[in-house]
């Protein structure tokens, strides 16, 4: 049965509804079609059937029948001390009090739950993290030597729609974790979507200031609500 669910997530490009009826409606597979699929697969993969599938997925609406990755799956259940990094990707960090609290957040084993498009410069200061990729799994296989790093994706191939990128990520996103720090930046229609969307689903939502520019995102949020935190212990006292 793992077979029938990787063939239909990779089929229908992680779309949950279309898994779902080809499984209603069982949807004929050669055994030809599964063999070479299992063969021809470039990356790790757990489906809801697995032991090492993450439970925290398993209790929300329509969990992924599928997961790929590459790296060390079981930081997932490392510990809970996780965090979504929300940011776009053009800021660069290097104001002293965010090192330091990126610096205070690994040292209490805070693994962050970033985009892959946020900059390198927020990763780079944690021992352990966690990629919601934005594009298909296989985008990120030379990641595979990388035994302190996960990256996960409800898509494999590279041809896949963009429309599907978005409603994948926000899935992985608000199932896995539902704490979500929003990093000082410019605001971004996109980057905004998706904050909104896991707002939507009952995220709670954490913002750090923007000294420098008072309509960037971070602060927008922070009018909207967000909790405002400017220092490491803002955030661990909330988890």
């Amino acid at each position: 049965m793992n077979l029938v669910l990787l063939y239909f997530a990779v089929k229908y490009h992680g779309e949950w509804k279309s898994i779902y009826d080809a499984l209603i409606k069982k949807e004929q597979i050669s055994p030809g079609d599964l063999y070479d699929l299992e063969k021809s697969l470039q990356c790790k993969y757990t489906t809801i059937l697995n032991n090492d599938y993450p439970e925290e997925l398993k209790s929300v609406d329509h969990p992924p029948f599928v997961i790929f990755y590459v790296g060390n799956l079981n930081l997932i259940s490392h510990n809970q001390n996780k965090l979504i990094f929300i940011s776009n990707s053009n800021r660069i960090y290097t104001d002293n009090y965010l090192i330091k609290l990126y610096n205070d957040l690994n040292s209490a084993n805070f693994i962050p739950v970033i985009s892959t498009n946020l900059n390198i410069d927020v990763e780079k200061n944690f021992e352990h993290k966690m990629f919601i990729c934005e594009k298909p799994i296989l985008n990120y296989l030379y990641k595979e030597s990388i035994k302190k790093s996960l990256y996960l994706s409800l898509i494999y191939n590279k041809n896949t729609k963009k429309d599907n990128f978005l409603e994948c990520q926000i899935n992985l996103m608000h199932g896995l974790l539902k704490r979500v720090l929003i990093l000082p930046s410019e605001n971004e229609s996109l980057i905004h979507r998706k904050i909104e969307c896991l707002s939507n689903r009952g995220s709670e939502l954490m913002a750090i200031p923007d000294n420098a520019n008072n309509n960037s995102m971070s602060n927008l949020w922070i009018k909207n609500g967000a909790k405002l935190v400017d220092r490491a212990s803002d955030i661990i006292n909330r988890m």
